[in-house]
Formats: structure tokens, C-alpha cells, sequence
């Protein structure tokens, strides 16, 4: 029987130890994309949140007037909002916003959007 001594190619555990090198390094890539996937969700849920709560501030400005000042929509307090009547905001669960006494004759106001 004739052994060849200067054949080419892995031997079998060249091959088994690169194949686990592959999967250790192919699970970590792999974690990294799913990982990467769930905070894009998350990050686009708040910037539709940012954007339903800008909607409600422009709806805001919109409504006042010097004759209302006191008894309109920027009336000092806490007041809920009505999620229908803004159709862009599909994925908003409830929404409310806070008026409270700014400087001098101004007011200050904080939307609160939960989706």
C-alpha cells in the first residue's frame, strides 16, 4: 500500500474547526441584524409619536385667537384629546396635552402622545 505524504488540501479537523469558526462568527452577525431590526421598530414608533404630537401642536396654533385666549383650547389645565380626529396618527392609543401659566401673558403647553 502507497501513502501519499504531499497531498493538498484540509485535513478533516482543518475543516471541522473553520465550520465552527463560521458559525460562531455567522450567529454574531446574525444577532446583530435582529437586534438592529427591533430598535428600528421601536425608533420609528417615536418618531410617528413625535410627528402625531407635532400634528396636535399645529392644531393647537391654529385655534387660537386673542378672543379666546381664556376660554378656547388654551384654557389653563389638562385636556384629552380626541385620537379620530387625527387620521395620520393610526398607531396613537390616546393622546393629552397640559397648559400652564408661561411668562407674562404666555402659555406653555406639553403633549403627551402614547402609542
Amino acid at each position: 500500500m502507497k501513502f501519499y505524504t504531499d497531498q493538498a488540501g484540509f485535513s478533516m479537523t482543518e475543516v471541522i474547526v473553520a465550520s465552527v469558526i463560521f458559525v460562531v462568527a455567522s450567529a454574531g452577525v446574525l444577532a446583530t441584524i435582529v437586534q438592529t431590526r427591533v430598535s428600528g421598530r421601536g425608533s420609528e414608533a417615536r418618531m410617528v409619536a413625535g410627528l402625531c404630537g407635532k400634528e396636535i401642536l399645529d392644531s393647537l396654533n391654529k385655534s387660537v385667537a386673542g378672543s379666546t385666549w381664556s376660554t378656547g383650547v388654551l384654557t389653563l389645565g389638562a385636556h384629552a384629546v380626541t385620537v379620530a380626529s387625527y387620521p395620520n396618527c393610526t398607531s396613537m392609543t390616546s393622546a393629552s396635552y397640559t397648559v400652564v401659566a408661561g411668562f407674562g401673558t404666555t402659555r406653555q403647553v406639553t403633549v403627551t402622545v402614547n402609542w
